[in-house]
């Protein structure tokens, strides 16, 4: 019952710290869409659901070259996955979101305003391919990356669920260099459903995945190498934490 109340309250304070940072993200993006202080902002907001959670978070791996645009790819295991995917790279990111979440008063225009990138899970095919290609190939041209979890939702048992090639299509398709991130520690952290327990959360940086000179043919190759470089690594961290 204790930790029940304990996720309450910290999901409770967690919202209205994310209401208030949406309507500073608003704020602004209404003077400087692409001002670097939205990424100040976001970044406060993931430390700020750390600290509520109890959560000690750490970053590991390749040094990331902060000129470059990526599709940054990592497992989900956890809604804190969202805050180690901000923390973990220093470049500014954008997430492929599922619109159901724009319908949050505030928070959905937040993430419009941002340049969250809006995918309908519901719809399919090349029409709707090439929208998101569009979408976030804008966001790289404003040396923005983009976040994506190619599982499409998180875990249920924290085990790596089969991987979706939409995301590695989108790379190939803008010739973008994917960065694989594996994240360790979240499903214990908040599983979910669950009690938020807090407790280490470990990211690992990889290198660069590059997708110049790659056609549709290699879409599903290239997914099933990035599965693998998280998968094994997060054996590795699993074993750790």
């Amino acid at each position: 019952m204790i930790g029940w109340l304990r996720t309450g309250l910290f999901i409770a304070s967690g919202f209205i710290a994310t209401i208030l940072v949406s309507v500073a993200l608003i704020a602004v993006a209404g003077f400087r869409p692409n001002s670097p202080a939205l990424d100040r902002i976001l970044r406060w907001w993931s430390r700020t659901w750390f600290r509520l959670g109890g959560v000690e978070f750490s970053v590991e791996g390749a040094a990331v070259d902060q000129s470059r645009s990526y599709v940054i790819v990592s497992n989900h295991q956890s809604n804190f996955d969202i805050m180690s995917s901000l923390l973990s790279v220093p470049v500014p990111g954008r997430f492929m979101a599922k619109k159901e979440l724009y319908r949050i008063p505030i928070v959905g225009s937040a993430m419009k305003a941002t340049g969250m990138v809006k995918v309908d899970r519901s719809q399919h095919g090349a029409s709707v391919h090439a929208q998101l290609t569009e979408e976030a190939t804008a966001n790289t041209k404003a040396a923005r990356s983009v976040i994506v979890y190619p599982e499409g939702t998180r875990s249920r048992d924290g085990r790596l669920m089969p991987f979706k090639r939409g995301a590695f299509a989108i790379a190939i398709a803008g010739e973008l260099p994917i960065l694989p991130v594996t994240i360790s520690g979240s499903y214990a952290a908040w599983p979910p459903g669950g009690i938020v327990r807090g407790g280490p959360i470990v990211a690992r940086v990889h290198d660069p995945v590059e997708t110049t000179g790659l056609a549709k043919s290699d879409v599903a190759a290239l997914t099933d190498h990035v599965r693998e470089i998280i998968a094994r690594d997060l054996a590795d961290l699993n074993s750790r934490l």
